[in-house]
């Protein structure tokens, strides 16, 4: 295979290059220049889009709409048990059982990690945070920083709506000819977040285990 097979427009490749650039590097400034990253990503395609005078309705084309309203039929979803207080609820239970040492590191890897394969991990992070800081007027909360962002990252692995990346591949994959069903990925993805959020968990605990 060649990878210079895919390019089929120099030109387009290099103005695309730069864009890129352009917006990762906003990425890691916009907190100093005060604009939201969102907003930064939009600026980047509308700056290449007049920049390369690609037609629009071509690039329009190609955008993933299915994945898009999956995702805004998601976010509502998850805003309403936001809302209606229902992960507030799991969170304060979970931390009313935790104690000081490994167990504590164990227990909000793995509420996490879980949590995020069903439940978007944005807001559940979100919420976890609260809960974390409050714990620490009485115990170490160092490693549970970890232990949160290990579970809320690998837990995505599990399930196809689980991370962002799992609905858009999915999506290029189905237009493509390809279906991978939601146990279809399960079977996989959740063999893989076992290993993956194990190990983590093993390595947090032996690292951190005698807080």
């Amino acid at each position: 295979m060649d990878e210079r097979n895919a390019i089929k427009d120099e030109d387009l490749f290099r103005k695309s290059i730069v864009v890129i650039l352009l917006v990762v590097s906003a990425f890691f400034l916009h907190e100093t220049i005060g604009i939201e990253p969102a907003v930064v990503a939009l600026s980047g395609a509308t700056l290449l889009l007049l920049w390369s005078r690609y037609p629009p309705e071509k690039a329009l084309e190609k955008v993933e709409w299915a994945t898009l309203f999956f995702f805004g039929g998601l976010f509502l979803v998850v805003g309403s048990l936001v809302e209606t207080g229902v992960i507030n609820r799991m969170a304060d239970l979970l931390m009313s059982h935790i104690n000081s040492g490994y167990f504590s590191i164990v227990v909000i890897t793995w509420f996490s990690a879980l949590s995020s394969a069903v439940v978007d991990n944005i807001p559940l992070t979100a919420t976890m945070i609260s809960l974390i800081k409050a714990m620490g007027s009485r115990m170490d909360v160092y490693p549970l920083w970890w232990a949160l962002s290990l579970g809320a990252c690998l837990g995505g692995n599990g399930t196809a709506i689980g991370a962002s990346a799992n609905v858009v591949v999915l999506g290029i994959a189905y237009r493509e000819g390809i279906k991978i069903s939601f146990f279809d990925f399960l079977k996989v993805g959740m063999i893989v977040l076992l290993l993956t959020v194990g190990i983590g968990s093993l390595f947090l605990v032996l690292r951190y285990g005698g807080m």
